[in-house]
């Protein structure tokens, strides 16, 4: 059962109601420290599923990740933010699309061994969301956006496979290991299925993956959702 405050709690019951329930997923980390878990200024973030007006997913890469590397946008919530403000703020700030939000798809835990049962050590809340215009570009300098790519849905799991084989090196950039960073323990994606992963980015692609895969062909290329 994921630990949310009472506040937590009714702000998912009201974003369910409007976005769809969101699947519960539960991630067991390996003891260790990298960003954003070893910054306790960020203790949740957005997890930005963004769909192109082409169908595609979009994702990215920083100029200091590891070769090949292609992730999910996220975000931080600032301390008494609401969900969905940061949602709508960090899409803004790390593409300038405007987006329409159409599924609320996970909450991620995080917890490691040594955390005290009942508590998270960081929050994901990931949704898809459709594009609706604007243009494509990054207006933070700070966040060091290399590139976007737009990949088929199912290629995300050929990126959580990429993030899956980091090495166990230590970098500044992230304060800690990309193995921890970036790793799932190898499995087939059908393992996606169970509550309990190793690492959290690999972690976050199964948990908006398998949602979307439930939704079928038709409902995905003509973007009707439940939302409002």
């Amino acid at each position: 059962m994921i630990a949310l405050s009472n506040d937590q709690q009714r702000e998912i019951t009201t974003l369910a109601a409007r976005y769809s329930t969101p699947r519960y997923v539960e991630v067991e980390l390996a003891e260790g420290s990298f960003e954003p878990l070893s910054s306790r200024a960020r203790v949740s973030e957005v997890c930005m599923v963004i769909r192109r007006q082409n169908q595609q997913i979009l994702v990215f890469r920083k100029d200091f990740y590891p070769s090949g590397v292609l992730r999910l946008l996220t975000g931080g919530i600032e301390a008494g933010e609401q969900i969905e403000t940061a949602l709508l703020r960090e899409v803004a700030e790390e593409t300038g699309l405007d987006v329409h939000i159409e599924r609320f798809l996970a909450v991620v835990a995080y917890r490691m061994p040594s955390t005290a049962l009942g508590h998270n050590d960081f929050l994901t809340f990931a949704f898809l969301l459709q594009e609706r215009g604007g243009t494509l570009m990054a207006h933070d300098p700070h966040e060091r956006v290399e590139c976007f790519a737009d990949v088929a849905p199912a290629a995300l799991y050929e990126l959580a496979a990429v993030l899956d084989r980091q090495d166990d090196t230590i970098d500044d950039a992230i304060d800690g290991s990309w193995q921890l960073w970036g790793a799932l323990s190898r499995r087939d994606p059908s393992y996606c299925r169970r509550s309990t992963y190793r690492k959290p980015l690999t972690a976050r692609l199964h948990a908006v993956t398998i949602p979307m895969k439930l939704r079928n062909d038709a409902a995905w290329s003509s973007g009707s959702s439940s939302g409002s």
